[in-house]
């Protein structure tokens, strides 16, 4: 765990959160082609066995480029707060391969199931994952994640006062003055009764006023960015099927839908 600590402190100390070496134009996001969702779903039953997915999606029709499910096996145990070292290999090891196989397909921006900076020592495996790899990520939550000072109650409550329609947000500030992300509202269900947010952060590389915006452009189907939403497709898939690598442009099973599917189980990617 202490080894743990200190590698963690320098990833930290690493995390750029600011709009620095993008390839697109932050403010008009001209440019932006490849935007990608990543997330890995452990066996409730069996912690070992974990499905690790990515999906690259054309940016902004949101049309299917490219995925990947892989079955993996994670021997690390869980320890609360760490919970990157433990499940992000998996996710680089992917982001690598298209580097490495398919350069024309690397994202040129990944949405990470999980927090970034929204994290009690301001590194969660959104943020992880971005220094690793060098890639600009986003930190994308479906559950509040509760310290210095930020209160779940509160922050509901907050929401359903200032949230009303897609792109609405505000700021999530600790005691300390820091702030930690952003509530966001998606794409409003019209049989929603209530305001149900996405928590925001930076991951690496973005600053949070653009990682607000392009969460919300992506939110074209559902409370969730549709790179995300398509990934939940895909680690919730029944298991033990082979993995699968494939050009989507002609498969049916994750394309966009005008309907919002039933939300995966929420895992805590602190």
């Amino acid at each position: 765990m202490a080894r743990w600590e200190e590698e963690q402190v320098k990833l930290e100390q690493a995390i750029v959160k600011d709009d620095v070496g993008l390839t697109f134009d932050p403010e008009t996001f001209a440019g932006l082609e490849r935007v990608a969702g990543a997330d890995i779903s452990c066996s409730l039953e069996r912690k070992e066995e974990a499905v690790a997915s990515l999906v690259v999606m054309e940016f902004p029709s949101m049309k299917v480029l490219y995925e990947k499910r892989k079955s993996v096996r994670i021997d690390l145990p869980y320890i609360s707060g760490f919970l990157a070292f433990r499940e992000s290999p998996p996710l680089v090891q992917m982001i690598e391969e298209i580097r490495a196989d398919k350069p024309a397909l690397l994202p040129q921006i990944v949405l990470i199931d999980g927090n970034g900076i929204l994290h009690p020592r301001g590194c969660g495996v959104a943020s992880h994952i971005g220094v690793v790899t060098d890639i600009p990520t986003i930190g994308v939550a479906k559950n509040l994640i509760c310290f210095d000072g930020l209160n779940r109650d509160a922050v509901k409550h907050k929401a359903r006062e200032e949230l009303v329609n897609q792109g609405d947000y505000f700021d999530l500030v600790g005691s300390s003055g820091k702030v930690h992300g952003a509530a966001l509202m998606g794409r409003k269900d019209r049989k929603q009764a209530t305001c149900n947010p996405i928590f925001v952060s930076i991951g690496h590389r973005t600053s949070l006023k653009t990682a607000v915006r392009l969460v919300s452009g992506c939110c074209t189907s559902s409370r969730l960015p549709e790179p995300i939403r398509q990934v939940d497709v895909l680690v919730n898939l029944r298991r033990g099927l082979r993995d699968e690598e494939a050009d989507l442009r002609s498969r049916e099973a994750v394309k966009p839908l005008g309907r919002q599917l039933p939300e995966a189980p929420c895992l805590d990617l602190t």
